[in-house]
């Protein structure tokens, strides 16, 4: 659907406008936050909810974009990143559900709402597994990205309902690969 590149402009754009924003990787089967912004996987979300690992080691930041893959002189180019940070997916494992499901994640939400202005989650695709029904119940609201003539409308409205009934606010859809047409 193109979620995670759309998350991320959206992060970007977020930050820009001077709201401290934090960008979390939920999709721990496959997470691609890291790629994007030229950073590492790990110490990330995966870590702080099965290891004891301090929250300011797991939040990545500009100066970690900048010392990236990215580099340096590109990042450079993209004012506003200074006030967003990043949260990885981190290691691999075999129950994110669970993970996203625990005590653990709940304690850490109400850590980071105290920290910024708005966080944002990169979740899995909703109709591939439970992780996003599982998030989607913690969060103030969801936003659905949708692949316009890739995903049927159906599959888009079914979606929305599974969302709804697990107690999520649907705040929209963003149209991606929208023809002119």
């Amino acid at each position: 659907e193109g979620k995670s590149i759309t998350i991320s402009n959206l992060s970007i754009v977020l930050a820009q406008g001077g709201l401290r924003t934090l960008l979390i990787d939920g999709d721990m089967r496959r997470s691609a936050i890291h790629k994007i912004f030229g950073i590492k996987k790990e110490p990330g979300l995966c870590n702080l909810l099965r290891e004891n690992i301090e929250l300011k080691n797991a939040i990545m930041t500009f100066t970690d974009i900048l010392t990236g893959e990215i580099g340096f002189d590109e990042a450079l180019k993209v004012p506003g990143l200074d006030n967003l940070s990043i949260l990885t997916s981190g290691s691999s494992t075999t129950l994110p559900a669970e993970l996203l499901a625990s005590s653990e994640m709940a304690e850490l939400f109400q850590k980071l709402r105290d920290r910024y202005d708005l966080i944002l989650i990169d979740s899995p695709p909703v109709m591939a597994v439970a992780d996003a029904v599982i998030l989607s119940s913690k969060v103030d609201g969801v936003i659905l990205v949708y692949n316009v003539g890739k995903t049927a409308r159906s599959v888009l409205l079914r979606t929305k309902t599974q969302l709804e009934e697990s107690g999520a606010q649907v705040k929209g859809v963003i149209l991606n690969n929208l023809s002119t047409e």
